[in-house]
């Protein structure tokens, strides 16, 4: 399977957050000019074969919990104005909007501190974080093969 990883370093990162909270447009420009990337062909699992577009798929369309979330307590707690079935209830509200929230972050955060990224790249190697032994031992004897 071919995946392009790409890699910033420690101090693009701050600069990337800083320039994101100053100037969105400018701290996209600096996390694309910055990111050094490489495509890379490895032996891949069938369990993590989808393990890059399960992120993607999550991180796009799980955000629409969150709406669903807020407009659940708007009905449960009584507040929209059609509802009109007895006493407003905020507190549903709020207890919808922040469990709305953690079922879109807490997810997001398991994936993104377990998903396989690259911690390093140069012009002739990669190094890789979360992956398994056997994958590395895949690797390896790939790469062991090839140089034959």
């Amino acid at each position: 399977m071919s995946h392009e990883f790409s890699h910033t370093s420690d101090l693009a990162g701050v600069f990337i957050v800083i320039f994101m909270i100053l100037f969105f447009p400018l701290g996209i420009l600096v996390a694309v000019l910055s990111a050094k990337k490489v495509r890379a062909s490895l032996p891949v699992c069938v369990k993590d074969q989808n393990h890059w577009s399960k992120i993607g798929w999550y991180g796009g369309l799980g955000w629409m919990i969150i709406p669903i979330g807020v407009f659940t307590g708007l009905w449960l707690g009584n507040i929209l104005p059609e509802a009109g079935r007895g006493q407003e209830n905020p507190a549903i509200l709020v207890a919808c909007i922040l469990s709305s929230i953690a079922m879109f972050v807490i997810p997001l955060v398991y994936m993104g501190t377990t998903r396989i990224k690259s911690t390093s790249i140069t012009d002739k190697t990669i190094a890789i974080k979360g992956v398994s032994i056997p994958f590395a031992r895949a690797v390896a004897q790939s790469n062991n093969s090839a140089e034959r």
